[in-house]
């Protein structure tokens, strides 16, 4: 297996994040891309961060996932979101070229590999956009998956739950920039976090680094123009409370 994965999740067009998150990935030398889903939505350059990782996959540097703001791009009825979530979709479908959304269209909603079960949101059911925010969920998430490693997006915050020999699942909060040892001879559940619209109070980008080879994981929050970033947000007639979350970060 490759050895550094680099885990960006729920960017939803928040493209001084992403560039960001991308900078520091090289920096640290990761080995490949893992797009968790939610590449769009709420924020003001789907097409630009489209264009990014649509580059980086067709390079065969990672994949990516199809999330439900994605979903939304092609997909008229049958949507679960609040009005703003709602009123930031329709902005963002009238600024996507046909190229954009065809590629939205082709993305899987999984990715299974040796070790690790990716998803946006579950593994079981992930049509159906399920939240994983508590140890009976991610248990549920992990028998589902069977490896070692199910890493997911969804919730915009970070998260690890493991398995004891009693076979319960346990919540960790990880510390940024503190590797956690993540052994392969258990049972773990990743929250990856956003990108491109934290919640946890702070407007630091949220990315993770899975080293397999070490089999360890490391959270990072990374600063970024967050401050340009809800400038653009202002400036493009989306709701001005999605600019107030990117700079208050909840």
């Amino acid at each position: 297996m490759v050895g550094k994965v680099a885990l960006i999740s729920d960017v939803h067009s928040n493209l001084e994040a992403l560039e960001s998150c991308l900078a520091f990935a090289q920096k640290e030398g990761v080995d490949r891309f893992a797009f968790l889903g939610d590449l769009v939505g709420y924020n003001a350059d789907p097409s630009a961060v489209i264009s990014i990782v649509k580059k980086i996959v067709a390079q065969g540097k990672g994949f990516a996932l199809l999330g439900n703001h994605d979903e939304a791009m092609f997909k008229k009825t049958g949507l679960n979101f609040n009005q703003e979530a709602m009123t930031a979709i329709e902005w963002t479908r009238g600024q996507l070229k046909t190229e954009d959304i065809h590629f939205l269209e082709e993305l899987p909603r999984i990715q299974v590999e040796d070790q690790a079960f990716y998803a946006h949101s579950t593994p079981f059911e992930p049509e159906a956009w399920h939240y994983v925010q508590h140890p009976q969920h991610a248990r549920r998430c992990s028998e589902f998956s069977t490896k070692p490693y199910t890493i997911l997006g969804h919730v915009h915050d970070c998260a690890i739950y493991y398995e004891l020999p009693s076979h319960q699942f346990y919540m960790l909060k990880p510390l940024p920039d503190l590797p956690i040892k993540v052994l392969n001879r258990r049972k773990w559940v990743i929250m990856a976090g956003s990108v491109g619209q934290p919640r946890d109070g702070q407007p630091k980008a949220h990315m993770s680094i899975m080293d397999f080879s070490k089999q360890s994981i490391t959270f990072h929050r990374l600063a970024y123009d967050h401050v340009t970033a809800a400038q653009k947000i202002e400036n493009s007639g989306l709701p001005k409370s999605l600019a107030r979350r990117l700079i208050f970060g909840f």
